[in-house]
């Protein structure tokens, strides 16, 4: 590790300024971790106020661009950006933060910029708690937050994001090695002693499933149980706004799955965002599961007179064989997705997931959203252009 260096970067949201040191010294509570050529690069986020309490002007920060201090350095930089930094640094900023009731707890959002960590983050915000943001495009930083650049592969980088947070919401992403590297999260956040974990997993999550994506979640479950973690899980079912994914067809005026006349108690990705930040700032719900569906249960045909009824002009469903659904996307998913996904089509084509839930209600202390609700807020997107 002391051969590798970390390019430290004190700015609110906008580089402005940078030094280096070495790899070893990021143990900074607001660690950004970015993939340079030599690997992961902790970046860390210093927020401009976190300065200003201190007296410390981003210009402070900058050393000269074109002579980079030596990695060891600190005496680069001014001696007041040095005392904000070994405040951070030694923990004495956080603690400070953690005794004020002026500093909410910080949150980290794996999966940020994706269906549920997108509409998540506001819903954080609304409870006024520090969202920090995992993503992993840096082109792509998720404005008005901490934005950490990582990727679950990559345990170094996961676990300076880890660092210093209260609770972490894990979404797993969508690779053949899903669970492998959810587990490889929560061993890292066990081992960094992350007081609260949130795991996104799915409707009938079962070891025994025919649906490998629910096998899959069954397992990182499993593992987290065993962990002694405190953990909440949390099981959506089919979202709503997966049909996004139809909105080609539909704008054409219609959409097919084969998955028949068979009811599904489909969920709007917004409410389980909502339920999400319940339980990562509420106390009282270690150890549940949730499941968490929409109020009641809707065949496709029944979806599709809701986005006609929004859309104002008529919008059909077909159902289709599990080789024309196939055949559709093929190329456009990898086979191990497209597999998993016409299983989970004849999941919800046995009635496997008609059965309704109340948690989305008794966790917002609200109704949650109707298939009607979720046509109407995305009628745009399924109008003819």
């Amino acid at each position: 590790m002391g051969s590798e260096h970390s390019l430290l970067v004190i700015r609110d949201h906008a580089a402005v300024g940078w030094t280096v040191r070495p790899c070893r010294e990021r143990s900074i509570r607001t660690a950004i971790v970015s993939r340079g050529g030599g690997g992961a690069v902790p970046i860390v986020t210093i927020p401009a106020r976190t300065l200003a309490d201190r007296g410390v002007r981003e210009e402070d920060a900058q050393p000269p661009r074109t002579a980079r201090p030596a990695a060891d350095s600190l005496d680069a930089r001014p001696a007041a950006a040095r005392a904000a930094l070994d405040d951070l640094r030694t923990g004495r900023h956080d603690n400070q933060e953690r005794n004020s009731t002026m500093n909410p707890p910080t949150v980290l959002v794996t999966g940020a910029t994706g269906t549920v960590g997108s509409a998540l983050i506001p819903a954080l915000q609304a409870h006024g708690v520090t969202v920090r943001a995992m993503i992993r495009d840096p082109a792509r930083p998720v404005p008005g937050v901490e934005n950490v650049v990582a990727d679950l592969a990559d345990a170094a980088a996961v676990a300076a994001a880890l660092d210093g947070v209260d609770a972490a919401f894990l979404n797993g992403p969508s690779t053949p090695d899903a669970a492998a590297l959810q587990i490889g999260f929560a061993d890292l956040a066990h081992a960094e002693g992350l007081p609260r974990l949130v795991l996104l997993s799915q409707y009938a999550a079962n070891p025994d499933s025919a649906v490998r994506f629910l096998r899959w979640h069954a397992e990182v479950e499993a593992h987290v149980r065993g962990l002694g973690l405190d953990h909440t899980v949390l099981r959506p079912n089919l979202y709503l706004q997966s049909l996004r994914a139809f909105a080609g067809t539909i704008a054409q005026g219609w959409f097919g799955a084969p998955v028949g006349g068979a009811a599904v108690s489909v969920v709007d990705a917004r409410d389980v965002a909502d339920a999400a930040a319940v339980v990562l700032t509420g106390a009282g719900h270690t150890g549940a599961v949730y499941t968490l569906t929409g109020p009641r249960a809707v065949t496709h045909a029944e979806i599709a007179a809701a986005l006609s009824s929004a859309a104002g002009r008529d919008i059909a469903f077909h159902d289709t064989s599990a080789a024309e659904f196939s055949a559709a996307l093929a190329g456009l998913l990898p086979p191990w997705q497209l597999d998993g996904l016409v299983e989970d089509y004849a999941h919800y084509a046995r009635g496997e997931a008609a059965t309704v839930y109340t948690s989305v209600a008794d966790l917002t202390g609200r109704p949650a959203r109707d298939v009607a609700d979720f046509a109407r807020d995305h009628a745009a997107l399924f109008t003819r252009s």
